[in-house]
């Protein structure tokens, strides 16, 4: 007999298993009815995220939170990279000659920029957003 909620969880599981099989995430069956959910970082040796839950909405509302916070984070790294490089093509520009072909020059590094970004960033968030396509709470 399994404890109360773990086949339900087990369901969940399977709903979001693009979720559990893109990073080294999991849930662990509790004899007492507290369950266990974590994502493990190989790379660093610890846990990022160790949760206990009880029934499968409070495992989805764990998946999601992760999810959401990855993208945060991914959000915040992108814009910041973006920052650094727009910063140094606008540290030539001078401010008493206008000069046309130096903002053409900007713009084209600018948009280098961004398209390295995506391409760097942009799996995960297309990974990201199908993980969360529809199942975001409403504000």
């Amino acid at each position: 007999m399994m404890p109360e909620g773990w086949e339900e969880a087990l369901e969940m599981a399977e709903r979001y298993r693009d979720y559990f099989s893109e990073r080294d995430a999991d849930i662990a069956l509790g004899r007492s009815g507290t369950h266990f959910f974590y994502v493990y970082d190989r790379e660093h040796g610890y846990f990022e995220v160790f949760h206990t839950f009880r029934t499968a909405a409070e495992l989805e509302e764990l998946i999601l939170g992760t999810l959401a916070e990855d993208l945060e984070c991914m959000n915040a790294v992108m814009a910041e990279n973006l920052h650094e490089r727009f910063d140094l093509t606008d540290i030539n520009e001078t401010l008493d000659n206008y000069e046309p072909r130096f903002h053409m020059h900007t713009l084209a590094e600018q948009l280098k920029a961004v398209s390295e970004q995506c391409e760097k960033w942009g799996g995960m968030l297309a990974q990201t957003y199908r993980a969360l396509c529809g199942r975001l709470p409403e504000e």
